[in-house]
């Protein structure tokens, strides 16, 4: 989603699809991350369930987005952070991914 809104913003020149993205980066940030481990999904108030790799693999490219939209280097330093996490709950040893 925070892609897709960043895409959008390009497409579009809307500058509110940014800022929405960036919106929904903090609301990740702030409510779906458990020490670096992003949650599956919000539901009632709570985030819950270990993420799936899908899950994982996509909010990677949210923080790349901003960073590439932004400049900030915040957003490529949590992007790092999330898939080293993603690497560390993920990756096969035996099969090399």
């Amino acid at each position: 989603m925070i892609a897709a809104l960043d895409r959008t913003d390009d497409i579009f020149a809307e500058t509110d699809w940014i800022a929405a993205a960036v919106s929904a980066y903090k609301f990740v940030l702030a409510e779906m991350d458990s020490r670096d481990l992003l949650l599956h999904s919000w539901r009632a108030g709570q985030a819950q369930h270990p993420p799936i790799i899908e899950d994982s693999a996509n909010m990677v490219g949210g923080p790349l987005t901003l960073h590439k939209a932004t400049s900030e280097d915040a957003y490529m330093a949590q992007a790092k952070a999330w898939a080293k996490v993603t690497n560390l709950h993920h990756w096969d040893g035996i099969h090399h991914g």
